[in-house]
């Protein structure tokens, strides 16, 4: 019956189901390890913590705290903006167009330009960078 009830789960779903059952019945310690927590959590955010907590036989709230934590952590773990170099596609001019430079100090320039080709911009650019404050 075990096997006719993973056949109607996504795939990662039936997988963890497996490995959860697996875990269970060889388990040692009381805790859910980690990497299955972590898997759960992952599991809960793709499928939502209820149908997740249902199938893998899990505390609902325990995994949407789970859930909820691996969320933040991803925010937290955000690198900072680094510079992407954007080179024209040709040396056709460029319609209406707002360019916003900032460097790491917070000095901003933007300037809205009606018509320019990707040379003057690159020009302003480059002089916009090289400004010592």
């Amino acid at each position: 019956m075990a096997r006719q009830i993973t056949r109607t789960l996504p795939a990662p779903l039936a997988r963890a189901v497996r490995r959860f059952q697996k875990w269970r019945k060889t388990r040692t310690k009381p805790r859910i390890p980690a990497p299955l927590w972590k898997l759960a959590a992952g599991l809960g955010k793709k499928y939502g913590v209820n149908q997740t907590a249902k199938t893998l036989h899990l505390d609902y709230y325990d995994l949407k705290r789970r859930v909820e934590a691996a969320d933040s952590d991803v925010c937290e773990r955000e690198t900072p903006g680094t510079f992407v170099e954007v080179l024209p596609a040709a040396s056709s001019p460029a319609s209406a167009c707002v360019v916003e430079f900032e460097d790491a100090r917070g000095v901003k320039m933007r300037i809205q330009l009606k018509s320019a080709g990707a040379a003057e911009l690159t020009a302003l650019g480059q002089l916009f960078w090289r400004q010592e404050g």
